[in-house]
């Protein structure tokens, strides 16, 4: 939350008032749940550049390439108020001899670090190619991957019935309505899957675990010598129309087309 928005200003005032450390307890707000999920992890992978006006934390900030704090064994009853600046004199190092001779390497660190004149703190973000991040960038971030499929292409076909398409395009999307899915929306009702009468009724048992439609991929596969993978519908129909089941069919029902027109003598 470092943009200018009258958004991202009102979110810092709310929920992250004191020296960017989010509120613990509960927070009245449909979105801030969800960001407190990731604002320690996005915190964690910022680092900033001091300026003149700092107002960093000298042990808690990530100034250096990491938090001091995080390197060193410090009791929790210990404050740890101690600002930036409070140890730099004319943009120079100035630490203490026993701070020297305790940690050489982050005193080496500190002493690499160099303040920008006339500036407040600017953040950088390791996984931002611009440095400064904003909250699109963050999002991008953090937001679940999925699979690119184009399944409209992909089931939107004219060989295809439109029910058909939009019964595997529910199902694909999880918008198939079963017994399992009325539930999520409130509606109790005993569950039982129709075609084995064994257990409850969503998307992934009627295509992929049920015995009965497990019997019917297997004679499929050993019918038309393809290959199913059935560990999910998803996959599944993609496998389908990779092995070019359904030209198979097509031709198959093109020549036997002819055939019931053949009356027996």
């Amino acid at each position: 939350m470092i943009d200018n928005s009258l958004a991202c200003d009102f979110m810092r005032k709310r929920y992250v008032p004191n020296e960017r450390q989010p509120k613990v307890g509960p927070a009245m707000s449909s979105i801030w749940g969800a960001i407190r999920n990731h604002y320690v992890m996005l915190q964690e992978e910022c680092t900033w550049i001091v300026g003149e006006q700092s107002k960093l934390n000298f042990w808690k900030d990530n100034w250096i390439g990491y938090p001091i704090v995080s390197q060193i064994q410090i009791p929790n009853n210990i404050p740890l108020e101690s600002k930036v600046v409070d140890f730099f004199v004319d943009n120079k190092c100035v630490l203490p001899n026993t701070f020297w001779q305790s940690f050489p390497c982050i005193a080496a660190d500190i002493e690499e670090v160099t303040i920008a004149e006339g500036s407040t703190d600017v953040v950088r973000w390791r996984h931002c190619s611009e440095g400064i991040p904003k909250t699109s960038n963050f999002y991008d971030h953090t937001r679940p991957r999925r699979a690119t499929v184009n399944w409209g292409e992909k089931i939107w076909r004219s060989l295809i019935q439109p029910r058909r398409s939009m019964a595997a395009w529910k199902a694909i999307h999880g918008c198939l309505v079963t017994e399992n899915f009325l539930h999520k929306k409130g509606f109790y009702l005993p569950s039982c899957c129709h075609f084995c009468l064994a257990t409850e009724e969503d998307k992934d048992h009627i295509f992929v675990g049920c015995d009965f439609t497990r019997t019917i991929w297997t004679k499929l596969e050993s019918t038309f010598h393809a290959r199913l993978i059935k560990t999910g519908i998803q996959q599944l129909i993609l496998s389908t129309l990779n092995c070019n089941m359904s030209k198979r069919v097509y031709n198959l029902w093109i020549a036997g087309k002819p055939i019931q027109w053949i009356r027996a003598p």
